[in-house]
């Protein structure tokens, strides 16, 4: 995918990628389900498909926004690949339950950084 003006780099006005340089290069990814706990909430989010998405569409630095919070599956990846992260979930338990997992990834960061 390219520029409009003829240009094969995918950057965007700022001059920085638009598409993440360690994006997954396949249009499926193979993700087993049911082999992670539920951590207090009914719907499983697979870390990995997480870690997908964020490793694709974002690059070290970014945002990451995820509007349903639920138990921070998102939050806790996105943190853990050097992204920042905003989140928003309405139930409460569900809430704390995600700030515990957050925290814990932002802990590990604090002890451990990325190299990249």
């Amino acid at each position: 995918m390219g520029r409009g003006d003829g240009n094969a780099e995918n950057i965007n006005k700022r001059g920085a990628n638009v598409v993440a340089l360690e994006r997954i290069a396949f249009n499926v990814v193979s993700i087993p389900v049911g082999t992670e706990s539920n951590n207090g909430h009914p719907a499983v989010f697979p870390l990995r498909l997480a870690e997908v998405h964020i490793l694709s569409w974002s690059n070290p630095g970014d945002t990451v926004f995820d509007p349903f919070l639920g138990s921070g599956t998102t939050g806790k990846m996105a943190i853990l690949h050097g992204r920042n992260f905003i989140g928003i979930e309405r139930v409460e338990k569900y809430f704390d339950i995600a700030c515990k997992r957050i925290e814990e990834a932002q802990r590990i960061m604090e002890t451990e950084p990325p190299i990249f």
